[in-house]
C-alpha cells in the first residue's frame, strides 16, 4: 500500500541535485536525486514530536548536509531536522531563535541561505535573520521609518492576518513570488507579495490607492522605499493589483467603467505603458476572447465566452483582482488580468487572452475572468 505523505517539499542542491523530503504521519523521508532526478540516497526518521517542529517553513542544502526548519504553531519559536547523506545520521534541535511579541513575516531560502523575517510590534523596522546553517546566524534590521507614518508598516502587515491569527501571532498574508516558477492568478491574487532578486528583499502591499515597496538590500544592509500611486479611476469602487516582473511594476484596476493596466520603472517610478478599456468597449489591446472555466454554476472542465468588458469588470470587482506575468520565447511576455475567489462549492476557473503593444514591443498578453476554486 502506498504510503499517505501529508506534506512534500522540494530543496535543491548547488549542484543541481534535489532532495524531496515526504512526510506522513509517522515519518520523514529524504530522498536525493541527481540531475536527471534518479534516486540516489535515502534517509528515514521519525516525525519530531515537538512544540517548535508543528509547521514546515522550508530547507536548506550545504554539501551532504540538508536542514528543514520548522517553527511552532503561533511561529514564536524554531527548530531544525538536520539530515547528513554522508553519514546517513539525523538530528533534531530548537533553535534559539524566539519572536515574542514581533510578528511572523515569511521564510525562505536564498543562495545557499536561510531567511526569516519579522516585525516589532508597532514598528517600521524589519528583522531579517540569515542562517548561513543550523548553528550560525546573524540578524540585520532594516528600518523604514524615513518612509512611512509611525507604526504604519506593522499596521498594514498585521490588518492582512487572517481572521482567527490570536492577535497578529500567525503569519500575515503574504505570498513569495519566485522568479523561477510561473506566475499565477491563484498565488498573485494575494495584495502583499514577497520577491527576492540580485540579492534584494521586496516587499510590495497593495492597497486601494498605492503600491508600497519595502526593500531591502542584503549586500549594503540598506533599506529603500517606493510608493507608486495606482491608476486613479475617479469612482468609489474599485478593486486593483500589481505585481513585479524583471524590475517593472505591473499594475491593474478596474471599476464598473473602466479597466486601466500600467507598466512602472521601478527604478524611475516612471509610468512607460498605460493601457485602458471602457464597460461598452472590446478590449482592444487582447488578442483572444475572455473565457470564464467553472464558477458557482459551472464544473471545472466547462467554459463559456464572456462578451462584454463589464462582465470582467464585475467579475474583477466581487472578488480579488489579480495578475501574473510571464516570458515567452523571444523575449515576449505573456500579462494575465483577472481574479480569484474562494468558493465553497465545487468550482473551476475563468480565462481569457489579449494583446498589448507598448514601448517593449508587442506582448502578447491574456486577459482573465475570476478564477473560482472550490475549497471543502
Amino acid at each position: 500500500m502506498a504510503a499517505d505523505y501529508s506534506e512534500t517539499m522540494p530543496v535543491r542542491t548547488a549542484e543541481g541535485k534535489t532532495v524531496l523530503f515526504l512526510m506522513d504521519k509517522k515519518e520523514i523521508s529524504a530522498v536525493l536525486l541527481n540531475a536527471n532526478f534518479e534516486r540516489e540516497k535515502e534517509i528515514k526518521t521519525n516525525k519530531p514530536d515537538s512544540p517548535v517542529h508543528k509547521k514546515m517553513l522550508g530547507g536548506l542544502a550545504q554539501g551532504d548536509i540538508v536542514t528543514l526548519f520548522y517553527s511552532d504553531n503561533r511561529q514564536d519559536n524554531f527548530g531544525v531536522v538536520t539530515f547528513d547523506f554522508a553519514t546517513g545520521q539525523t538530528s533534531i534541535s530548537e533553535l534559539n531563535h524566539v519572536l515574542g511579541k514581533d510578528l511572523f513575516i515569511e521564510a525562505f531560502e536564498h543562495k545557499g541561505k536561510f531567511y526569516i523575517l519579522s516585525i516589532p510590534r508597532k514598528s517600521n523596522t524589519i528583522n531579517v535573520y540569515e542562517y548561513s546553517s543550523a548553528q550560525n546566524n546573524s540578524v540585520t534590521t532594516y528600518d523604514f521609518s524615513d518612509f512611512v507614518k509611525p507604526s504604519a508598516l506593522y499596521d498594514r502587515l498585521l490588518a492582512s492576518v487572517p481572521p482567527g491569527g490570536n492577535g497578529g501571532k500567525v503569519a500575515v498574508d503574504m505570498q513569495r513570488v519566485t522568479a523561477d516558477s510561473e506566475q499565477n492568478l491563484n498565488t498573485t491574487y494575494v495584495r502583499n507579495k514577497l520577491y527576492v532578486k540580485e540579492n534584494k528583499i521586496v516587499l510590495s502591499l497593495d492597497s486601494d490607492t498605492r503600491t508600497q515597496l519595502f526593500t531591502m538590500d542584503l549586500d549594503h544592509k540598506t533599506p529603500s522605499y517606493r510608493s507608486v500611486r495606482q491608476p486613479d479611476l475617479g469612482a468609489e469602487t474599485t478593486a486593483g493589483n500589481s505585481v513585479v516582473y524583471n524590475n517593472r511594476l505591473f499594475q491593474v484596476r478596474a471599476s464598473s467603467d473602466v479597466l486601466v493596466l500600467q507598466v512602472v520603472d521601478m527604478d524611475s517610478g516612471e509610468v512607460t505603458a498605460s493601457h485602458k478599456a471602457e464597460r461598452g468597449d472590446s478590449i482592444a489591446f487582447a488578442n483572444t476572447p475572455v473565457i470564464q472555466e467553472g464558477g458557482a454554476t459551472y464544473s471545472a472542465n466547462t467554459s463559456r465566452e464572456l462578451s462584454k468588458t463589464k462582465q470582467l469588470l464585475r467579475k474583477m470587482i466581487n472578488s480579488n483582482a489579480a495578475i501574473a506575468v510571464n516570458s515567452l520565447e523571444g523575449g515576449n511576455l505573456v500579462v494575465t488580468i483577472g481574479s480569484y475567489k474562494e468558493m465553497t462549492n465545487a468550482g473551476g476557473g475563468m480565462m481569457g487572452g489579449g494583446a498589448i503593444v507598448t514601448p517593449y514591443g508587442s506582448i502578447p498578453a491574456y486577459y482573465v475572468a475570476p478564477v473560482y476554486y472550490g475549497v471543502s
